[in-house]
């Protein structure tokens, strides 16, 4: 978007910030708004922003007038973000058969933001204030996943967020299914990135035991660490984690007397900033 369009390095702002903007027509647009300074300052950004507090040598990103979904055009988009006086991680349009978008963002514990969309009818607005656990909030057909800061960096998203039907990652353990469903299963491993570990689910129609078939690394089944090569599975449903030496597809998952083909998920890590 930014290579499109155009730049002003100068937008009024009081208060002692500063502030930019790059426009583009129906695409999009950002304001960057900074204190220069070592001391905590409150201001205006004309014409959009009444007032905002910015700590010292803060820069905060105004996103607004931003196109969801295929088309390139705000006005023909299926959904747009209006306005989002938050920190704005990622936002994608929800798989079939769910309407709406997903729209990502992050605060400190306690802050209250505005945000703005239209989807389906015309512009609604809500508020946000921001605890220390995933929220999700109903918002013009769309949800709202607000995220505390020490979240913000830990958002993965599957492959392609707007077709997959498996959940995102929002920090060690808590799943968001596409459904709007917010689970948190259990003890995941204490790694510094849940980058390159993969995820899979599997039903079975009665408690055994199983193998992963020609299987080299880390596995955690049910939120526990497991061997590769022999490892129980509950009657139902199970969720395993494999963190893999070596390249892998779909490994061959062997309980007894079956055998399953298992359709790994890959997350993408979304990093706020």
């Amino acid at each position: 978007m930014l290579s499109e369009g155009e730049f002003r390095e100068r937008v009024l702002a009081t208060g002692g910030l500063r502030a930019s903007s790059w426009s583009t027509r129906e695409k999009g647009s950002l304001v960057l708004i900074e204190n220069p300074t070592e001391e905590t300052l409150t201001g205006a950004v004309f014409p959009g922003i009444a007032q905002i507090t910015l700590g010292p040598g803060e820069i905060f990103p105004w996103v607004h007038d931003f196109p969801l979904g295929p088309s390139a055009s705000y006005l023909s988009a299926y959904a747009g973000l209006v306005k989002c006086d938050a920190r704005l991680i990622a936002a994608h349009i929800r798989p079939d058969p769910f309407v709406g978008a997903r729209i990502f963002v992050y605060g400190e514990i306690g802050e209250t933001k505005n945000l703005v969309l239209f989807g389906g009818g015309r512009g609604e607005e809500t508020k946000v204030t921001f605890t220390d656990a995933p929220q999700i909030l109903s918002l013009a057909e769309s949800e709202i996943i607000s995220l505390p800061e020490s979240l913000a960096d830990q958002l993965f998203l599957p492959d392609a967020p707007q077709v997959s039907l498996e959940p995102t990652l929002l920090g060690r353990g808590w799943l968001l299914w596409p459904d709007g469903t917010l689970e948190k299963p259990g003890t995941w491993p204490e790694t510094d990135s849940l980058s390159g570990w993969l995820w899979t689910r599997i039903t079975v129609p009665a408690e055994t035991d199983a193998r992963l078939d020609g299987f080299s690394g880390s596995l955690w089944v049910n939120g526990a660490p497991a061997p590769p090569q022999d490892f129980p599975l509950n009657s139902g449903e199970n969720y395993l984690l494999i963190y893999a030496e070596a390249p892998l597809d779909a490994p061959l998952l062997i309980p007894d007397g079956a055998c399953y083909l298992l359709e790994l998920t890959r997350w993408k890590r979304r990093p706020a900033g």
